[in-house]
């Protein structure tokens, strides 16, 4: 996947959540480059255009079963661990996994704002 922080569907899914974990741990830009890589690349990301599509087979998507898609394919994971984020207009912006200061998933903290649990999402497919 390189270095890009982006996947198919085009959201930025992680940049923020490791951004953040890594601003004060990372000794030089190399450092913090190289861990960034590796915790997004160890990522598995559900099928977003399938996702994008269950709206039209009649199945909601919402923040809370992206959230539990995104943990069912990530061994220790859990879905409290992601912040589904989401436009005015409900376009998905954002996927953020809550890290610890060991870089393990950890329960997000309630002022992370995410999307309602229930709120239906749309996933972009270009175009």
């Amino acid at each position: 996947m390189g270095g890009n922080a982006t996947r198919p569907g085009g959201s930025n899914v992680l940049a923020k959540s490791v951004t953040s974990a890594l601003c004060c741990m990372a000794r030089t830009p190399e450092a913090y480059f190289g861990a960034a890589r590796l915790l997004f690349n160890a990522i598995e990301f559900p099928d977003m255009a399938r996702l994008s599509r269950e709206p039209e087979r009649g199945t909601p998507l919402t923040a809370r079963v992206l959230a539990e898609r995104f943990a069912d394919l990530n061994e220790g994971l859990p879905s409290d661990a992601i912040i589904v984020k989401t436009t005015g207009k409900g376009w998905l912006d954002e996927v953020r996994i809550c890290l610890g200061r060991d870089f393990k998933p950890r329960r997000c903290k309630p002022s992370s704002q995410p999307a309602p649990a229930k709120a239906q999402i749309k996933i972009w497919r270009g175009r």
